[in-house]
């Protein structure tokens, strides 16, 4: 009789989650071709372009070759042969090739970049680069310098911590702090099963340049970050609950202070916060499951999707209110996978996780 309870227990559990993911899974949905103007795909990338991160004058650096820390059984074994490696795009001479930038000695056998940030000092242009790297034995945080004239990168520091577990993204808020956010615990195939039951293990945590703390905790479906401009808002997203969701920002400690959710009803992947409109753009997945169909063969193709959120409340609450665009659509044939999206002076930049870049003209 106990038998028979806990095997009903275990079903209802797997029904209750299937019904969970059942939105985001997206199993009979379809790529539509929309296109806010021209879009051309941009030459050398071919082994992904997951995040972006995007300067105050044009210049986006691009993670690409991305190999993903789950179970390697389930996916194409093209994917373990990529190299990790950044890429510049300019934004202000659109119609030539991305550059592959020269990474540290250090990092030229042990990279295999996710999420990326940047941080600018205003007085002296400076930049500094902020890579999530699943290296072989852990995951780090790489801080490198970028020098303009050589095109190269100088690692700073190596940031490690036991409270980075299964790292996605990272948010730069300073030259030498930042926020890094679990997307979950464990890696590997334990990591693919982790997603699958839905354990709450994921988490944010904050490095003040010196010390780390976790400042969201138990959550599961954890994916990017970005900063409002005036730097007191994180936005962070949530896949599968298709969820943007808004913190405020302890000036004292850096502290995350729940606000709000945003539903955007797609599963949603990076995101980008416009410091001019405030506007927010989300690489989105319009079906999880061709996305895993695409996972396991890469020449499956899987649809893609760029969602925009604007605000429309007033200065003191802005996303009080809002309005979601889909400036962007296709159904796999130009890119498949889209998992970052920016935008830079009615120019477009659609990323993925594991084809080619986009460029867009958008003049509608």
């Amino acid at each position: 009789m106990i038998l028979k309870a806990i095997v009903l227990l275990i079903a209802l559990f797997a029904l209750q989650r299937v019904w969970q993911l059942s939105p985001g899974f997206g199993i009979h949905s379809k790529g539509y071709i929309h296109r806010p103007g021209p879009c051309r795909t941009v030459k050398p990338i071919q082994t992904g372009s997951e995040d972006i991160t995007l300067t105050d004058n044009g210049i986006a650096f691009i993670s690409s070759g991305l190999r993903l820390n789950l179970c390697k059984q389930l996916f194409d074994k093209k994917i373990q042969q990529f190299t990790g490696r950044i890429y510049k795009f300019n934004f202000n001479d659109p119609a030539h090739a991305a550059v592959e930038v020269a990474l540290p000695r250090e990092l030229e056998k042990d990279f295999n970049p996710h999420g990326v940030s940047h941080w600018k000092d205003a007085s002296s242009d400076e930049l500094w680069l902020f890579v999530v790297n699943h290296r072989k034995d852990n995951d780090n945080v790489e801080v490198m310098k970028y020098n303009h004239e050589l095109n190269s990168l100088s690692l700073v520091r190596s940031v490690q911590s036991t409270m980075f577990t299964s790292v996605n993204d990272i948010l730069a808020v300073g030259p030498k702090s930042f926020y890094a956010s679990n997307d979950g615990y464990f890696h590997g195939c334990l990591r693919s099963l982790e997603v699958v039951v839905g354990l709450a293990l994921g988490s944010v945590v904050f490095f003040d340049g010196v010390t780390a703390s976790l400042v969201v905790q138990r959550q599961s479906d954890l994916n990017s970050m970005a900063l409002s401009e005036d730097g007191t808002r994180l936005f962070l997203t949530k896949t599968f609950e298709q969820q943007i969701n808004i913190f405020n920002i302890s000036k004292e400690n850096g502290n995350l202070m729940f606000d709000r959710a945003i539903d955007v009803g797609v599963s949603i992947d990076n995101i980008y916060a416009d410091p001019v409109s405030e506007d927010l753009w989300l690489g989105a997945h319009s079906s999880m499951y061709l996305l895993s169909q695409h996972m396991t063969n890469l020449d499956a193709k899987a649809p893609s999707k760029v969602v925009r959120v604007h605000p429309l409340g007033l200065e003191a609450d802005r996303f009080e209110s809002y309005e979601l665009h889909s400036p962007f659509g296709d159904d796999g044939r130009l890119i498949s996978r889209s998992s970052s999206a920016v935008y830079y002076q009615e120019q477009m930049l659609v990323g993925s996780i594991s084809d080619t870049l986009v460029f867009c003209d958008i003049i509608v």
